[in-house]
């Protein structure tokens, strides 16, 4: 073993670090140029969203894949996407997971939304991380929403983000496991998901002895007033 210096690069993550100043900067710039690259788009026109706000993903359901060849493309691109929506960009985790749940059905259409997701990452390709060693920020900050029956199966989405000490640390956008008869039910399912992860992120800074209190942000009104109300016990 040997000192090799400063860490710069560290499993296809790019790491700046300014230890006299205490920030880390973190990107995946190469690992996407890299994609760019593999599908001819380094040149291309950029956008400015992931995709349309208005887009409606049943569109996308089929029955089966349109070919073999075009469900492999698509699976390709899916899990270099996904890569990158866990490491250092947050803002594609939830289109990717979505479309993610269309691999089995693959069309000419998905591919071309895959691609557009490209498009939108060539624009910006310098976001980034920041983490500072010194924060005022002394709480686990969580941020949770849920849509209401947006899946093919009438079961809802989950996303959620958490900060710590003031940067985002984790995140994620996943489909719950059940069906929810309301607005409300969906959000309080996306509150209980995000709650215990935010339980785990306090453990685990615990043992490297930070105590730090728990704020959770979610923007439900009949969720807010729901805790409020009494138990009524029914015999």
């Amino acid at each position: 073993m040997k000192e090799l210096g400063a860490i710069s690069k560290f499993l296809g993550i790019d790491v700046k670090q300014d230890l006299n100043s205490g920030v880390t900067i973190i990107s995946q710039k190469d690992y996407l140029r890299n994609i760019l690259s593999e599908y001819n788009m380094l040149d291309c026109k950029t956008l400015s969203l992931p995709i349309d706000k208005n887009f409606n993903f049943h569109i996308l359901k089929r029955e089966n894949s349109e070919s073999v060849f075009i469900e492999n493309k698509c699976r390709r691109l899916i899990g270099r996407l996904m890569y990158a929506a866990m490491g250092t960009r947050p803002d594609i985790c939830a289109v990717v997971n979505i479309l993610s749940r269309y691999q089995n059905s693959a069309s000419t259409l998905l591919y071309k939304i895959l691609l557009n997701i490209l498009r939108y990452l060539k624009g910006t390709l310098d976001l980034c991380l920041i983490y500072y060693r010194d924060s005022n920020v002394d709480e686990i900050i969580g941020y949770v929403d849920s849509d209401w029956g947006g899946c093919n199966d009438r079961k809802s989405t989950t996303g959620c983000i958490f900060k710590v000490f003031g940067s985002s640390v984790m995140w994620f956008s996943k489909k719950q496991a059940t069906v929810s008869l309301s607005s409300t039910e969906a959000e309080f399912i996306a509150l209980c998901s995000a709650t215990s992860e935010a339980c785990w992120l306090k453990d685990i800074l615990f043992i490297f002895g930070f105590d730090i209190k728990i704020v959770i942000f979610e923007d439900n009104q009949s969720l807010s007033r729901w805790h409020r109300w009494p138990l009524v016990i029914l015999e």
